[in-house]
Formats: structure tokens, C-alpha cells, sequence
């Protein structure tokens, strides 16, 4: 896997968090939870930018192939910590 591959992953898995997080501000009308709902979204954005950040500088004393595989499971468990938010916040926990 080339890392336009990988970056092209990012970015979906992003644009599809965003797109659930867009359709939770639809359903909850209250200020408090837009208002948490796009915090979240920050934080998602961020996390994108960070980790396409590092994938176009490598740490070069990792093995390429460990780095970016250890890489993307660092994104998909954060990526997942946030659904597990956005989550708490659309239930009113």
C-alpha cells in the first residue's frame, strides 16, 4: 500500500465521521450539544491533520513498513474514541 493510498483512507474515514457528526447537529436542536458536537468535530479534524502530517514525515529511525501500520491503528482507535463521544453526546450522556 502506497501512502497516497493511505492518505486517501484518512481522509474518507474523516469525511464519513463528519457526515454522521453534520446529521447529529441536524437532530439535536439545544446550544450545548452543537456546541459539543463540533468540539468533537475540531478534535476529528485535527486528528486528521496530525496524522497526514506525519505520514509525510516519517520518523526515520522506525521501519517504514512498522511506522505506517502502527500509524493508521493509532487513527482508527482515535477516530473510534471520537465516535464513542459523538455517541454520548446524541444519547445526552
Amino acid at each position: 500500500m502506497n501512502l497516497r493510498v493511505i492518505k486517501k483512507d484518512i481522509i474518507f474515514l474523516t469525511n464519513d465521521f463528519l457526515g454522521d457528526a453534520l446529521i447529529a447537529l441536524n437532530f439535536r436542536a439545544d446550544e450545548a450539544r452543537q456546541q459539543s458536537v463540533l468540539e468533537v468535530v475540531n478534535a476529528v479534524i485535527d486528528l486528521q491533520d496530525e496524522t497526514i502530517s506525519k505520514i509525510a514525515h516519517p520518523d526515520p529511525e522506525v521501519k517504514p513498513r512498522k511506522y505506517y501500520r502502527e500509524l493508521a491503528q493509532n487513527f482508527v482507535v482515535a477516530l473510534d474514541a471520537q465516535y464513542d463521544r459523538l455517541s454520548a453526546i446524541i444519547q445526552g450522556k
